[in-house]
């Protein structure tokens, strides 16, 4: 982490640093508030040399950002709800020619609109559009298979 906090730094070109699971960073390497991955991001962020998006869910936000104050003033929250189903669909239609052009396949319309449906109906503990764009995912790659 410290090196990629470094090239970041030192890169000419702006770069956006995005973390997933970031909830993950606090205790990583260390106890909780000492030198864990958390605490290596602390300086770089005050001092406004590292655009960083972090990820998380809520639940792990009020579990892990609020007990840390230091690392909680560094970050805005932006809460991003959901989609509806209709706008999952537009949002799977403007990926549709990347994942055509990969798996050499033609994805049609009715596709796209049921994986949406059916994801969000069936499947739990993810959120569309991700489980929708695993769906076709998943589809395309065994239908390009035979």
């Amino acid at each position: 982490l410290k090196q990629v906090i470094q090239e970041v730094q030192a890169s000419t070109h702006p770069i956006i640093l995005f973390i997933d699971e970031a909830h993950t960073l606090i205790g990583a390497g260390g106890q909780a508030g000492q030198n864990d991955a958390a605490n290596l991001l602390k300086p770089a962020l005050a001092r406004g040399e590292l655009r960083t998006i972090a990820a998380t869910t809520w639940a792990e936000y009020k579990q892990y950002f609020e007990k840390d104050a230091a690392l909680s003033r560094r970050f805005q929250v932006v809460k991003v709800e959901e989609p509806t189903e209709e706008v999952a669909v537009d949002m799977l239609r403007a990926m549709i020619p990347v994942m055509q052009q990969h798996f050499k396949l033609q994805i049609d319309d009715e596709a796209i609109v049921t994986a949406v449906h059916s994801s969000h109906r069936y499947i739990s503990g993810r959120q569309l559009p991700d489980k929708a764009i695993s769906v076709l995912d998943t589809a395309a790659a065994r239908v390009a298979l035979t």
